[in-house]
């Protein structure tokens, strides 16, 4: 979609014919600047309509981190191809990851507009060993990652729940990240006793 004088943001998309699958999303505001290129776990529902129809709360804000951050546009990708609004589809899906999906992931990571990659996929990721492979097709392409912090299982963290102000770290994952299928509610908190 051309930008307009009311919205001077380009968007596009990259779905499957059975528009069941998204390969990529892009918004780009300023083309004299790189992309951001963002690795998300599996695409919601944004597409390539003016906002709000074509932006979900996970895409504003990438797109908020990328303008602080000096970027000229996001595109965005994903571990799993399969459009869902539940990460738990993702396991009822007969095929999650997508045909061409491999190919928009190293597309987007190695391409020369981009000036960094940053990945968010947080612990589903671990999903059929989905993160696992990726980083690794990734590493061997040479690709520097970056993250905003990682959670307990060393997975990165999703952006939605990490504030404007925090700054990207270099990701290096250390261990394949176990995922439950199940998912299951977190052990509780043992807090500590205070001495009387």
């Amino acid at each position: 979609m051309k930008p307009t004088t009311r919205d001077p943001v380009e968007r596009a998309w990259d779905p499957s014919p059975c528009r069941r699958y998204r390969y990529a999303l892009y918004r780009v505001w300023d083309r004299s600047l790189p992309l951001l290129s963002w690795g998300g776990l599996n695409p919601s529902r944004a597409s390539d309509l003016p906002p709000p129809e074509g932006d979900d709360p996970t895409l504003r804000k990438d797109i908020g981190f990328a303008r602080r951050w000096g970027f000229g546009g996001v595109v965005k990708w994903n571990l799993f191809a399969f459009i869902a609004t539940d990460p738990r589809d993702l396991v009822r899906a007969a095929d999650p990851v997508g045909d061409r999906n491999d190919e928009a992931i190293v597309r987007w990571s190695t391409d020369a507009r981009v000036g960094r990659v940053v990945v968010s996929w947080g612990n589903v990721g671990g999903f059929e060993r989905r993160a696992e492979a990726v980083l690794s097709t990734l590493r061997a392409a040479g690709v520097e990652l970056w993250c905003l912090g990682v959670n307990l299982g060393g997975a990165p963290q999703h952006e939605l729940y990490v504030p404007y102000a925090r700054a990207l770290q270099r990701y290096v994952p250390d261990a394949p990240v176990a995922w439950k299928s199940s998912h299951a509610r977190r052990p509780p908190l043992v807090r500590a006793r205070r001495p009387t």
